[in-house]
């Protein structure tokens, strides 16, 4: 089976690192290579690089939004995490999951470009079923996502085949009309010379 390469956008700050860890290893028992920049990948350039690039490497995006600032009553993750990570993504066609930790409010991309998964930071494991289920919805569209491709790049490379073959008979045709004209133009003179 294919092994896929999932962009993990999440905290790096060592209070998530438990958390973290646990969805790292759920993404990866089924199957998935992570990156984490600043965890697994380090910038040697601009972050905002780097996660462009790791995130054009990548099938896909998994948002994983855990508690950060306390704004009024809500909850709310880092800025990285909610907005410009998964806007990156999201202008890169990459298909995403989110993980939002309960009572973690995020607004308007992510909600519209995604289903929400809410889990309970206190037993992230209680409902595993659901977030098996919630990861192989993601591989299915991966799976599809690659087979529209393929059939893209089969689609193209029958109509170049067909371009070249009508280019040949073109050729071909000025071939034989050239020989054509010719005979025809041997036939006349030799005909007018008698």
């Amino acid at each position: 089976m294919r092994k896929y390469k999932a962009f993990l956008s999440c905290s790096i700050r060592s209070e998530d690192e438990m958390i973290v860890d646990i969805f790292e290893y759920i993404l990866r028992a089924h199957q998935f290579d992570i990156v984490i920049v600043g965890r697994t990948r380090f910038a040697p350039r601009p972050t905002p690089e780097t996660i462009r690039n790791e995130l054009e490497d990548s099938d896909c995006i998994v948002i994983l939004a855990t508690r950060r600032e306390k704004k009024g009553k809500d909850w709310k993750t880092s800025e990285w995490v909610e907005y410009i990570e998964p806007a990156m993504a999201y202008m890169g066609r990459k298909p995403m999951l989110a993980f939002v930790e309960r009572d973690v409010v995020v607004d308007k991309l992510i909600p519209q470009a995604t289903q929400i998964f809410t889990f309970d930071i206190k037993n992230p494991l209680k409902d595993k079923e659901r977030i098996d289920a919630y990861i192989n919805s993601l591989k299915s569209e991966l799976l599809e996502v690659e087979r529209k491709k393929q059939m893209k790049n089969q689609i193209e490379l029958q109509r170049k085949r067909d371009e070249e073959f009508w280019n040949n008979v073109k050729l071909v045709l000025g071939i034989l009309g050239g020989i054509g004209a010719g005979a025809a133009a041997t036939y006349l003179l030799t005909k007018k010379k008698k």
